[in-house]
């Protein structure tokens, strides 16, 4: 999933982003697929990454005090968004 993020067409890669998104809760704790929400935020595009940000705002402390979750906030907090 990681290298269709870095390698696909905008549209596959803004399908998968809505995919990542939907499986967020479960994605930014994990080791690998703390990259794929990161790798989705580094798209730029502005619905996805408020998407993100809606999400993780109930639990933003929490997230940043864990290990793989903390690069995820991170990655919002450097981004215009």
């Amino acid at each position: 999933m990681q290298r269709c993020l870095e390698k696909g067409t905008r549209t596959q890669k803004l399908e998968l982003a809505n995919y990542i998104i939907q499986n967020i809760d479960y994605l930014i704790e994990d080791p690998y697929g703390n990259y794929l929400v990161q790798n989705v935020l580094k798209l730029e595009d502005e619905e996805k990454n408020e998407l993100i940000i809606k999400q993780i705002a109930k639990d933003f402390i929490r997230l940043s005090q864990l290990k793989f979750s903390s690069n995820v906030i991170e990655v919002c907090l450097e981004s215009k968004y």
